[in-house]
């Protein structure tokens, strides 16, 4: 079952830059529906297609136009839009909602919101905050790190560096995002969002140090606060008996919620540096991305020298 997602949680995301203009009583009334509904043909009198579930839009338009109608004619409208009590009305652009609506507002218990931000950009935001905070939460123990714009989760079993790999990787200059409990969440369009568990957010265990801050120590650019899974990196210990692969020709996929990330097992040994290869590794993922594969290049220059040797 999703999260029912409300105007309260809205206005707790920065990036939206959401207040509350009027209404607050009704923060967690309606739960809000990933879809945003502009207000523009009520205007004119058809209120019949408001949908209360989703957020009410007023952006420069549609002030402009409450503006300049008669005060009687303003008050109808309003009203009787109100009287709808959607999830929420948002006023964008920075425009002053006129004190009709906060009257209303108040007066029906709906929240009334405010933004800064012009009307496709806070749309396209909301849109994505509500699928974000709705989506089925997964909690994975690993370690998730954006190196270069590449989300990396690393797992394997307790003890084996998964941290330190991380930490070291924050000295290098990439960004940590989650240590210990990674919480991703399986977005509508098939990506896997990653973030830290609230409590241990920027937190890193190291033995023989203790908790570190990672934020407090490296400074804001050695964090982010999500990041979509690009790949898996999963540490194991040594085993001779094992076979690695040598030549990355096989190419190998790990299932996360029904979702298949590239996936690759990286042995540890005592003085084998695995944040650097964790880092190439994810370098490398790019450039297969960009359509360069070192290896299958390799592999095709001998496939034709051999035949030209044979011929």
């Amino acid at each position: 079952m999703m999260k029912k997602v409300y105007a309260e949680d809205l206005i707790k995301i920065p990036d939206l830059g959401l207040k509350l203009a009027a209404g607050g009583k009704g923060l967690k009334t309606t739960a809000i529906l990933p879809e945003i509904q502009k207000v523009g043909l009520a205007l004119t009198g058809h209120f019949e297609n408001i949908d209360p579930r989703k957020i009410q839009v007023f952006g420069r338009t549609e002030i402009s136009y409450l503006k300049k109608i008669s005060v009687k004619k303003r008050k109808e409208i309003i009203g009787e839009l109100f009287a709808r009590k959607a999830a929420a009305y948002l006023v964008t652009a920075g425009r002053k909602p006129p004190k009709e609506m906060l009257e209303e507002a108040e007066k029906h218990q709906t929240p009334l919101l405010t933004s800064t931000l012009e009307t496709i950009r806070c749309i396209k935001g909301i849109i994505k905050s509500v699928e974000e905070i709705a989506a089925k939460e997964l909690h994975i123990n690993g370690v998730l790190v954006d190196i270069m714009g590449v989300g990396v989760l690393i797992i394997g079993p307790s003890g084996i560096g998964k941290s330190e790999c991380a930490l070291e990787l924050v000295v290098r200059g990439h960004r940590l995002v989650a240590d210990d409990v990674v919480v991703l969440k399986k977005l509508s369009d098939g990506r896997l969002v990653g973030t830290g568990a609230e409590l241990l957010r920027y937190l890193v265990e190291v033995r023989g140090i203790g908790i570190v801050n990672v934020r407090d120590l490296f400074g804001i650019s050695s964090i982010k606060a999500k990041k979509t899974v690009a790949m898996v990196v999963e540490l194991v210990h040594w085993d001779e008996k094992e076979s690695y692969d040598r030549l990355g020709l096989d190419e190998h996929t790990y299932t996360v919620a029904g979702v298949n990330l590239p996936y690759m097992k990286m042995p540890v040994t005592p003085g084998r540096n695995i944040a650097v290869i964790v880092e190439v590794a994810a370098r490398n993922h790019a450039l297969k991305s960009q359509g360069s594969n070192a290896a299958a290049a390799l592999d095709r220059k001998l496939s034709s020298r051999l035949a030209g040797e044979g011929a």
